[in-house]
């Protein structure tokens, strides 16, 4: 019986735990500038064993390589952040001292718990529609907004912050690089669909007679106030308002280590920018553009949001920037955070399942 190529590639990413265990015993790896170049080597191995297990059955899709290679960081990502936390130890106390030391940061250890199971999951479900043969773009923008949004808050807050730049930053060059790459790629995919005015019955189906529309539209007005107000707060505006939503509502954006400022900045910067496009998108049927960047915006969202949540009551945050929990913890915060977190998969799950409302109409002439 022959293994499916993406059964092969976890058993690949698996051989990250000796590998990583022994690699961490070899004392060179205590210069600093030796980790990116063992670190490559090792990739440069993962990628040689990959070429001879999937010889008699190459994948058609060149991207599937980089998801066994990013599996296999996922694994890696699962033992920093277990190592973080001192449930295991000696396979990656010599990164720790010299090379991403940002990854023991409570928001570090939140992506990196997230990346080996959010995003090896994704990895395992499109090679495995790879090897079937099987489209996976929608799947592949969710995993490139969270994957990108990710690596934004976490390597620049990481060079704003106190850790700075070391030479280990490389070797997420990528995982920065390639779903940006992918996100091209997959936005250039996009089914070229139209729909006869005859046909655009839901394009005719006024605001008022979509309640869930109504909802989205005023959930993305909500948001967009939450970004500006954060905005404003980490710019330091002085007005009373925003240094008390700060200090009793959201006190984890003032977190020194800098990665909830930087999420901050994000929603600010660029969610504020999607909130107002889908607004539109709601408002105008006929938006192809609306499925594809709420897949995007979703990933992005709840990747974020995992990790922002769990920075904000995770116990080695310092006590002035933590929250409790739900119920006890502050009313605002959660309905603020947990809306952020679900909301905007609800409307990923509503633009994907009614395609017909977001894709353009063409007259009966040209039709």
């Amino acid at each position: 019986m022959e293994i499916a190529p993406w059964l092969k590639s976890l058993i690949i990413a698996f051989t990250a735990i000796p590998i990583t265990y022994n690699v961490n015993l070899v004392q060179t790896m205590e210069l600093e500038g030796m980790i990116p170049l063992i670190g490559f080597s090792i990739l440069l191995g993962v990628v040689m064993v990959m070429y001879f297990l999937l010889r008699e059955n190459r994948p058609h899709d060149p991207f599937y390589y980089f998801y066994t290679l990013a599996s296999f960081g996922a694994i890696c990502s699962m033992l920093i952040a277990l190592e973080a936390d001192k449930y295991i130890n000696g396979f990656f106390a010599f990164y720790f001292k010299n090379g991403e030391v940002y990854l023991t940061t409570p928001y570090g250890a939140l992506c990196s718990y997230w990346d080996g199971t959010g995003h090896l999951a994704m990895y395992l479900l499109m090679m495995r529609a790879i090897s079937n043969k099987q489209n996976y773009r929608i799947l592949g923008l969710y995993w490139a907004g969270s994957l990108i949004n990710s690596m934004i808050v976490l390597l620049v807050g990481s060079v704003v912050g106190n850790f700075g730049i070391k030479s280990a930053y490389l070797m997420n060059m990528p995982w920065f690089i390639f779903p940006i790459i992918a996100t091209g790629c997959f936005l250039k995919q996009r089914p070229n669909q139209s729909i006869s005015v005859k046909m655009a019955n839901e394009h005719h189906v006024t605001i008022f007679q979509r309640p869930q529309d109504i909802f989205f539209i005023l959930y993305l007005v909500a948001a967009l106030v939450v970004s500006i107000i954060r905005g404003f707060s980490l710019l330091g505006c002085d007005m009373e308002f925003f240094t008390s939503y700060l200090s009793n509502i959201e006190p984890y954006l003032n977190d020194p280590a800098s990665y909830g400022k930087m999420q901050g900045f994000v929603y600010f910067f660029y969610f504020s920018l999607y909130y107002v496009m889908a607004i539109y998108g709601f408002l105008s049927p006929g938006q192809s553009w609306m499925v594809d960047w709420s897949m995007i915006h979703a990933g992005a969202a709840i990747q974020s949001q995992v990790c922002f949540i769990g920075g904000a009551l995770y116990p080695r945050t310092p006590a002035d920037f933590r929250v409790k929990m739900f119920p006890q913890g502050n009313m605002w915060f959660w309905l603020i955070n947990l809306g952020l977190a679900i909301v905007p998969q609800l409307i990923a799950y509503r633009c994907y399942n009614q395609r017909k409302f977001f894709t353009p109409q063409v007259s009966k002439k040209q039709y």
